[in-house]
């Protein structure tokens, strides 16, 4: 196999045997096709046209946990136009003809509002795949205003000195880029706790574009037996973020109670809601 060394090659390549070479030639192959599905692909729906992004005034998106059973409870009418699918998803069938769960993360238009985009992710992102998963999310979807919907482990988090030894949902919290204006009351995440996974990785990818109107909320997940669980208060803890952003909408309890039964029901069988699944 003959050496390069840019610009330059050389004269008297050194010879090699044909089973060096042929397993050489296997082993590129092999690279090339592990590159080729080794990163998140986004698939627009097929009622969509193709352009080169989706766009919108303002992009929801709510991340396993709370936030996404939130966005599903409060946005029935959604129609879907993207997928963000990760590596090692799930391909068989059609990802476009469900609903709840789907892999990946499902981007849908609202109805009654086209200038509101619902990004909706059931599974958690292994956190070494975050920042890729924050980088293709940033490539196909833009909006003016991005408001992200994490969750809080409530046995991870540190209470601030003005808090008692323990707090409990409904509680939320908020981060945003540098630039972003204040929008409501609602308190800053304090030292020494620190944002992590998909939350943070979007948030930072939003801070290097310089996207002046990214934020962040933190909700806190319920603890029952050992366990951090999505409940009614810690989905009615995003409620003021809809005032915040001029989001025009209903709550209810029953909508929430719908949508957690219709959660642990279909994941009642793959899904441990002490262990994420994650892409």
């Amino acid at each position: 196999m003959s050496q390069y060394f840019y610009p330059f090659e050389a004269e008297n390549p050194t010879s090699r045997s044909y089973y060096e070479d042929e397993e050489e030639q296997t082993t590129l192959e092999q690279y090339q096709e592990e590159s080729m599905w080794s990163s998140p692909v986004f698939r627009l729906s097929p009622l969509m046209k193709q352009a080169p992004k989706l766009s919108a005034e303002l992009l929801l998106i709510g991340l396993p946990g709370s936030g996404a059973l939130f966005l599903n409870a409060i946005f029935p009418q959604k129609m879907l136009v993207g997928l963000l699918l990760m590596p090692d998803a799930s391909s068989s069938g059609n990802p476009f003809s469900s609903d709840m769960a789907r892999p990946g993360t499902a981007v849908y238009r609202e109805k009654s509002n086209p200038n509101i985009l619902v990004a909706m992710c059931w599974n958690a992102v292994a956190p070494e795949r975050a920042v890729s998963w924050a980088q293709c999310l940033s490539q196909n979807v833009d909006a003016r205003r991005i408001v992200i919907l994490d969750s809080l482990s409530a046995s991870r988090y540190r209470p601030a000195e003005y808090e008692t030894d323990q707090v409990s949902p409904p509680w939320l919290r908020q981060l945003s880029t540098t630039g972003s204006a204040k929008v409501d009351s609602i308190p800053t995440l304090e030292a020494p706790n620190m944002l992590t996974g998909m939350g943070a990785a979007l948030l930072n990818k939003m801070e290097m574009k310089q996207h002046t109107a990214t934020y962040c909320y933190s909700s806190l997940l319920e603890q029952a037996h050992g366990k951090d669980l999505a409940s009614q208060e810690s989905l009615v803890a995003y409620e003021p973020i809809l005032k915040s952003f001029d989001i025009k909408c209903e709550t209810s309890s029953k909508k929430y109670t719908s949508a957690l039964n219709a959660y642990f029901t279909h994941f009642k069988d793959q899904f441990r809601t002490d262990k994420s699944i994650y892409l």
